[in-house]
Parts: C-alpha cells; sequence; structure tokens
C-alpha cells in the first residue's frame, strides 16, 4: 500500500452491504457517569483466549477513565457512545462516533465522521445462536452506525483506524471502507495506523 492515495469520491449510492437488520445507534443508552459499571469489566476477546493488542486497544478505551478515555470523550463532545445492552441489562456491546479532521499528505483537511471503537461483549461474540454470520450481534451494529453517519449527511467520509495487523481490516471493507494510508500517532511512538474512508452517500435537498 502506498503511502498516501486521494480518498475516494462521494458517491450517489452506498457500495452493497451484507443483508442483515441494523441495530440501530438511537436504540443504545449513551454511556454517562451514571451507567458507567456497565462496561467496568468489557472484554471482547473469544472466550477461548486472552484478548490480542486489537481487543485492548477497544477494551481499554471503553474502561479508560482518563484523558484518553470514552468518557471523557463524552464530556468534550468528541464522541457519541451507545451501550447496547439486553432486556436483562446485560452489555451487549457498544458503538462510538464523532466528528474529526484529517491532514492528508499533501497538507490538505477532511472533516469527516470518524468510528472511534465499536466492539461486542466477549459473552456474545458470534450471536446470537443459531443465526449466520451475517445476522451476528457485531456486524448489526457495524450496519447501525453507518446507516446512523448516513442518515445524519453532515460529512462527505465515515473514517476510520485500524491496526495494519487486524484482521478486521476485511470485514471493514466488506462494509464499503478502502484504504488510504499509512499513519503514525505522535502520541503512542508513532505506531501506524491504516486510515479508512467509507463514502457517504450524497442526499438530493428534497430529501
Amino acid at each position: 500500500m502506498s503511502s498516501h492515495t486521494p480518498p475516494p469520491a462521494p458517491h450517489e449510492r452506498a457500495p452493497g452491504l451484507p443483508a442483515m437488520e441494523p441495530i440501530p445507534f438511537e436504540s443504545g443508552v449513551p454511556l454517562s457517569p451514571e451507567n458507567f459499571h456497565l462496561v467496568s469489566d468489557f472484554t471482547c476477546n473469544p472466550p477461548s483466549r486472552a484478548e490480542n493488542r486489537y481487543e485492548q486497544d477497544v477494551s481499554r478505551w471503553i474502561k479508560d477513565t482518563g484523558r484518553g478515555g470514552a468518557l471523557e470523550f463524552v464530556r468534550l463532545g468528541l464522541a457519541e457512545v451507545r451501550l447496547y445492552l439486553e432486556p436483562d441489562g446485560r452489555l451487549i456491546g457498544f458503538g462510538a462516533i464523532g466528528p474529526a479532521t484529517w491532514a492528508l499528505a499533501d497538507n490538505t483537511e477532511l472533516r469527516l465522521c470518524l468510528l472511534h471503537f465499536f466492539g461486542v461483549h466477549t459473552n456474545f461474540r458470534h450471536q446470537p445462536p443459531g443465526t449466520p454470520r451475517e445476522g451476528s450481534y457485531g456486524r448489526r451494529i457495524l450496519r447501525g452506525l453507518i446507516q446512523e453517519v448516513e442518515r445524519r449527511g453532515d460529512a462527505a467520509f465515515f473514517a476510520l483506524y485500524v491496526d495494519p495487523d487486524n484482521k478486521a481490516r476485511e470485514l471493514y471493507r466488506e462494509f464499503g471502507w478502502k484504504e488510504l494510508d499509512l499513519w503514525p500517532d505522535p502520541e503512542d511512538g508513532g505506531r501506524e495506523w491504516v486510515r479508512m474512508l467509507r463514502p457517504i452517500p450524497l442526499t438530493s435537498p428534497a430529501e
């Protein structure tokens, strides 16, 4: 992959998505200090093994009460975080989105909506039982996040960072994201992330 490729142009129709019912973003409960206990033991690894580095990125962020964690992002208006719950109150997973600006290699700036993190609790990985992969909680949450960003229509792109070695890159490609470049994080010792963009469909004024 080159160090920088031009961002894809916004398009009039969304790329194909797997057939499944989304979990609407607004159906989730907003994260707050009052319900933070719901995420205090969050993990997202399969039950058969310990969390790897990529899963730790997700679980540490949602549980972190400090400067770089989810609660602080909510307080500062940097992200909206929704918790998806079972009727009995158990946490299925969460999704977090917010406005951001990326600087490109040619020094232009790209305003976008950023998928900060999303994750499914260990107890709900590859669930519900007996459903095809397309109906899993993770894919339905992701589909709901995409639909929410498209509904708002206030950015031309839906963006995310993913570790170069994370197999989730294939999932994001499947859902219409394209790789932009490798970005070294100056606040994490230059750790490299793949930046990915998904064009948001254009809507006409009549809509």
